[in-house]
């Protein structure tokens, strides 16, 4: 069957791309896969609530470097992304992303 065969090409297609053979790590508590071992570690982190990072300043902890960073901004000031439209700075990309729908005229939940 011609639309089958398209079917199942389109359903490999949605699988993460791997090279043959290449070992897979997966995480026992929700199934989701890694190539690399330490990004299984990585993830694995959110199912154990561990959260090893925590700020000088305030004592609030994140189960990611790179967590603990972005929330350190708060402390430092640095508003680095600024919405061309009217000035308001953000200290994350995705909060200047999220503002701009304000200036687009579209309501998220009409």
């Amino acid at each position: 069957d011609q639309h089958g065969a398209r079917s199942q090409r389109s359903q490999e297609a949605d699988k993460p791309h791997r090279r043959k053979g290449e070992k897979t790590y997966s995480c026992d508590d929700c199934g989701k896969e890694f190539t690399v071992k330490a990004e299984l570690n990585r993830h694995q982190v959110i199912h154990t609530g561990e959260r090893p990072f925590s700020c000088d300043l305030c004592g609030k902890s994140f189960s990611w470097e790179r967590s603990l960073q972005q929330h350190q901004l708060i402390h430092s000031g640095v508003k680095a992304y600024s919405c061309d439209q009217c000035g308001r700075a953000f200290t994350q990309n995705g909060h200047l992303q999220n503002h701009l729908v304000s200036h687009s005229g579209i309501k998220a939940y009409s």
